[in-house]
C-alpha cells in the first residue's frame, strides 16, 4: 500500500487596521473556504495606530508565513505618513535597488505596492483606495464612493468655517 501524501498547507498571516477590515476578511475566508483549500489564514487586528505598526507586524510575519500582508486605509497620509525607518525595512524586504530608493521614499503609500513590489514579495500592502475598506465593498457592488465626502482636509476646512 502506498504511503498517503500530505496536502501542503499555505500559511498567510497579516495585520488589519480595524474592525471593518477584520469583519470583511472573516467574510471572505468564509466565502472562499480557505481551510478546505489548504490555506491557513490568520490575521491580527491592530485597531488603529500608525501605519508603521501594521507594516512592522507584517514584516515580522514574513519569516513564519508563506505570505504576509498589511491592510490599511489610504487616509493615513498626509497627517501620519509611513516613517522613513519603516520604509527602510520594507525596502530591504522587497529588495529595492539603491538607485530606486529616492523614488521609493517619496512614493505615496497607496502606490508603494503597485510601483515598487510588482513581483509581490512579502509583505504585501493592501491599501484601501479610495480612503477606506467601505469603499472597496461599495466598489465590489458596482457603486462609487464620492471622494468629496471623505476628504479630511475639506471636512476639516468645513468644520472650521462652521465654528
Amino acid at each position: 500500500m502506498a504511503k498517503k501524501t500530505r496536502v501542503r498547507q499555505d500559511t498567510v498571516y497579516g495585520c488589519v487596521e480595524g474592525e471593518r477590515e477584520d469583519i470583511f476578511l472573516k467574510f471572505l475566508t468564509h466565502i472562499y473556504q480557505s481551510k478546505s483549500r489548504g490555506i491557513n489564514i490568520r490575521w491580527e487586528g491592530a485597531t488603529g495606530g500608525a501605519p508603521d505598526k501594521f507594516i512592522n507586524i507584517a514584516i515580522k510575519a514574513c519569516n513564519a508565513a508563506d505570505k504576509s500582508f498589511a491592510w490599511l486605509d489610504e487616509d493615513f497620509e498626509p497627517k501620519n505618513p509611513l516613517s522613513r525607518e519603516a520604509r527602510k525595512r520594507l525596502a530591504k524586504c522587497w529588495n529595492i535597488q539603491p538607485k530606486h530608493l529616492d523614488d521609493f521614499y517619496q512614493c505615496p503609500l497607496r502606490d508603494l505596492q503597485k510601483l515598487h513590489n510588482p513581483t509581490n514579495r512579502n509583505p504585501l500592502l493592501i491599501v484601501s483606495n479610495p480612503v477606506c475598506v467601505e469603499s472597496i465593498i461599495l466598489q465590489s457592488l458596482g457603486k462609487i464612493l464620492p471622494l468629496e465626502n471623505y476628504d479630511h482636509s475639506k471636512r476639516e476646512a468645513q468644520r472650521r468655517i462652521q465654528l
